[in-house]
């Protein structure tokens, strides 16, 4: 420890040594005490050189030749000088010295630098004046596009021509080397070509033709009988050059100026020359392709010339145009389309002699020029429209003559059918005039009638001239005069009349006769009624009254009173008993809903009566109308006029339907064989009245099977008691669903279900214990037993176990009547993993030998083979199999031992069950050589 403090302070001592050193120093260097001699430096700046490129040149390196950086000392040289262009210039430095902190110690050193030099020499440059096609455009062209081949040029710098202006104008034109050579400029446009030393090269300039191409504008037109020339030219490809112009010119293919005045084509071809604003003729200086071409086309003008019109009265002779029998040219009614100046002749053709029309055809058409010489017709598309010859029917006036007879209850008639008529104007010689006048003259009875005809004929011997004629009608009239007559009656008693509405009364025809001075009623003629001079009111007392007027009918039903002149009638009394009149009263009939309100003033509209009964003077009885059914409508009057009138009433029928109540049905339960309860459907109604109550009917809860029911039975009870006032409109259902359940296997503990049996025919069965019915969840459902389930169908032997499903035929309700349910009512399904290995082993028979006695004595051959055959029997056959039984061969054999003998058979048949399946693999046949025969 000792040591070690020892050591300390001797390196406490050195260090204070140290310290007190360094003040020292530092205070006589601050003082000017102590005095040092700068440091000597030398740098030299190396000389830098290259080829003009546009770049300035700087100084790059500065060598330190002579003298030395104290340790820890670092020089910063900032180079200085810059050379671009051609020529040669100085550089140099500026050197300060920093030490390790950074601080200028450049006062401790004497730093002298030699300068560099800075040279840039030209750029060699060879210039290519490029060859070039210019289009002529009419004005000087100046070639300055250069390329440079060799050389490089500075960014920025182009080449240019230094004799502005110097080029030239037209084709042909050349241009000399020594009016162009190349400058070099830079971007601001300075002359910088001293920089470089260039070579100059001039290609072939020139100028060419200025290409135009042209295309005559095509036209065309319909012929107007002017000429048609082509109207433009267009430039299709290229221009002029500003302010030139072309002058064109067209002709056709022999050199002839291209016009077209008639119809038809032609092919022009353009011509031009080209001339500058001054009018120099400049073609020259352009290549013109002339070779597209115009068409001239003048259509045909479509012409419509329509033929004149004439008309005749019918007269019977020939007609045409002319008139005169002379055909010539004329002038046509119209021609639309025709070019002024121009005309139209044309000849006609076509003749008329009968009544109608015929058209007048044009035959021949020319068109004439202006001056009427030539003819211009090919230059028209010509339309005909042809006029019309017509031949119009005659005007015929005829008037029907006035006649006059005393009534016999038959028409006009005259001796002569012409007698009718008067005509204006009057009828040619042979023409005839027919109506059925004479049928018109209907007028019978007494009185004035005017009469005309409605069908006529005009004919001149066979022929029939009627449509050749206009004929205006004048009626004629027929004036009859009545017959005058006396009634007589034997009419002695009292009559019983009914009252008349307030008119005369109507007495029996039958006890009337009227006879007359020149007889009495014309043949066929009748009494059609008598009735009284004044009205009578009914009552029980007899009164007088006179004939006031008698109808008579004809044998027609036509009444001809008016042929008739009774001159007894005042003079005729009867003696009347008027009763009342009956009136029929009809009541429709009608249905309406129950609770709808039904008044006695609406039960009157359904009344229907004869005058002057209304429907107010009737009113109904105040029987009870309101629940639903049928109701007899017998009206009672009560109006006024019953002194006059009774009443025969039909009555009618008031239907009162039940109300129509909306009822919901709704009910859901799962089949379990028995019907609904009673609260298991819901009802909802609509607008149910107060007191009124709706229930199922038995027919819905009589249902047992599953199935969705509509249409439910609804019963209303209202008051306590059934009611009919009222009809259930049902919508919805109630539903029974159908049981799903799934059979299975029961956990029986030890107790298991068979899995093997002897094969028997028969399908494997397994006892019900062994089963249970459960839900898709798996649990137990109660309510139906399994009475059958077998395992499928198999009844064959196995080998070897195999997996069997169950299969149900059979279940019923527990404690039911052991009726079969149905498979709508209840779905029993056995999953596939439900299943058992089941083995079925074969099943043993045996052929059996009956004993046989024989003789002693006998041989094999003595025995017959049928006799052998029979005493085959089979042993364990299943009781639905069968076996047919082939005895291949039969042989006995006698031998030593007298006592025994055998027979051996071989059975070649198969065993089949009851569906005529082969199951002899389901058999174990253990020989099929056997025998045993006993002989004494």
């Amino acid at each position: 420890m000792s040591n070690f403090r020892k050591s300390i302070l001797i390196f406490g001592a050195i260090l204070l040594c140290v310290g007190a050193a360094l003040v020292t120093f530092l205070a006589l260097s601050f003082s000017g005490a102590l005095v040092t001699e700068p440091i000597e430096l030398v740098y030299q700046i190396v000389d830098e050189d290259k080829v003009y490129d546009g770049e300035p040149l700087t100084p790059q390196e500065c060598l330190l030749m002579s003298g030395e950086l104290i340790e820890g000392h670092v020089a910063e040289i900032s180079l200085e000088g810059s050379q671009t262009n051609v020529g040669a210039s100085k550089s140099g430095a500026s050197v300060r010295v920093r030490d390790e902190k950074g601080f200028d110690v450049t006062g401790d050193y004497k730093i002298r630098v030699e300068g560099g030099r800075l040279t840039v020499t030209p750029q060699e440059i060879y210039i290519l004046l490029n060859a070039e096609q210019v289009v002529y455009g009419g004005e000087k062209i100046v070639f300055d596009e250069s390329s440079v081949v060799m050389g490089i040029l500075a960014s920025g710098h182009t080449v240019g021509a230094t004799l502005a202006g110097a080029g030239v104008i037209n084709v042909g034109d050349t241009l000399e080397r020594t009016d162009v050579f190349p400058a070099i400029y830079d971007a601001n446009g300075r002359n910088v070509t001293s920089n470089y030393e260039p070579y100059f090269a001039m290609g072939k300039v020139e100028v060419v033709p200025r290409p135009v191409t042209l295309k005559p504008a095509s036209a065309e037109k319909i012929y107007d009988g002017t000429p048609l020339t082509c109207p433009k030219t267009e430039i299709t490809a290229g221009t002029l050059v500003s302010g030139h112009y072309c002058v064109y010119s067209y002709s056709d293919e022999q050199g002839n100026e291209a016009s077209l005045t008639t119809a038809g084509e032609l092919e022009a071809f353009v011509g031009a020359r080209v001339y500058d604003p001054l009018g120099n003729d400049v073609t020259a200086n352009y290549a013109i392709d002339n070779t597209a071409t115009a068409t001239l086309k003048v259509h045909k003008r479509a012409m419509t010339v329509t033929g004149a019109s004439r008309s005749w009265e019918y007269d019977g002779n020939s007609h045409n145009y002319y008139e005169n029998g002379t055909v010539g040219e004329t002038e046509p009614a119209s021609a639309e389309g025709l070019v002024p100046g121009e005309s139209v002749r044309v000849t006609y053709s076509g003749s008329l002699t009968e009544l109608g029309e015929t058209e007048n055809r044009i035959a021949r058409c020319r068109v004439l020029d202006r001056d009427g010489l030539g003819e211009t017709s090919s230059n028209y598309e010509i339309s005909y429209v042809s006029g019309k010859l017509s031949v119009t029917k005659a005007n015929l006036t005829v008037s029907l003559k006035n006649f006059s007879k005393s009534f016999d209850g038959a028409p006009y008639r005259a001796n002569d059918p012409q007698a009718y008529y008067e005509f204006s104007p009057a009828l040619p010689e042979g023409i005839v005039f027919e109506s059925n006048a004479e049928e018109m003259l209907s007028q019978t009875v007494a009185g004035s009638a005017r009469y005309t005809f409605t069908d006529y004929t005009v004919r001149k011997g066979a022929a029939d001239l009627t449509d050749y004629y206009n004929v205006t009608v004048v009626p004629g009239r027929i004036t009859v005069s009545p017959r005058r007559v006396s009634i007589s009656t034997d009419l002695t008693g009292t009559v019983n009349v009914e009252y008349n509405d307030g008119l005369p009364c109507s007495f029996p025809v039958g006890r009337f006769t009227v006879t007359g001075e020149s007889g009495g009623l014309l043949n066929g003629h009748a009494i059609l009624s008598v009735t009284g001079d004044r009205a009578l009111t009914p009552g029980s007392e007899v009164q007088r009254s006179a004939i006031g007027a008698v109808g008579i009918t004809d044998a027609a039903g036509r009444n001809v009173s008016e042929g008739y002149e009774f001159v007894n009638l005042a003079s005729v009394e009867l003696n009347v008993l008027v009763g009342k009149k009956k009136v029929p009263v009809t009541v429709a009939d009608y249905s309406a809903e129950y609770g709808a309100p039904i008044t006695n003033e609406f039960l009157k509209t359904l009344i229907t009566c004869g005058e002057p009964f209304t429907a107010v003077d009737f009113t109904f009885g105040t029987e009870t109308r309101k629940n639903a059914g049928e109701y007899a409508l017998t009206p009672v009057y009560t109006g006024a006029g019953s002194e006059f009138y009774e009443p025969q009433i039909t009555a009618g029928t008031l239907t009162i339907r039940p109300k129509k109540i909306a009822v919901t049905v709704s009910g859901t339960k799962n089949y379990d064989g028995k019907p609904f309860a009673a609260n298991g459907i819901e009802l909802k109604c609509e607008n149910l009245p107060n007191g009124v109550t709706a229930k199922p009917g038995e027919s819905v809860l009589r249902r047992t099977d599953a199935g969705r029911y509509e249409n439910a039975e609804i019963v209303f009870t209202e008051n306590g008691e059934a009611s009919a006032n009222y009809e259930a409109v049902v919508s919805g259902y109630y539903e029974i669903k159908k049981v799903t359940a799934y059979l299975q296997y029961a956990d029986l503990g030890e107790d298991k279900a068979p899995d093997s049996k002897t094969y028997d025919g028969q399908p494997f069965k397994i006892d019900t214990k062994y089963l249970k019915l459960v839900t898709g969840s798996g649990e137990s459902i109660s309510g139906f037993e399994v009475i059958s389930v077998v395992y499928d169908n198999v009844i064959k032997a196995t080998a070897n176990p195999v997996s069997l499903n169950l299969r149900y035929p059979r279940a019923v309700v527990a404690g039911g009547n052991g009726a079969e349910i149905s498979s709508d009512n209840l779905e029993i399904i056995v999953r596939e993993t439900d299943q058992v290995s089941v083995t079925i082993a074969k099943r043993a028979i045996i052929f059996a030998v009956a004993p046989l006695t024989i003789s002693k004595d006998a041989v094999e051959d003595d025995i017959p083979v049928e006799t052998l055959i029979s005493l085959v029997t089979i042993n364990g056959l299943a009781s639905t199999d069968y076996i047919d039984v082939r005895i291949h061969s039969v042989s006995v054999s006698l031998g030593a031992n007298p006592e025994m003998t055998i027979v051996s058979k071989y059975n070649r048949g198969k065993i089949c069950n009851e569906l005529g399946e082969d199951v002899t693999d389901c058999y174990e046949i253990p020989s099929r050589t056997f025998g045993m025969i006993t002989r004494v």
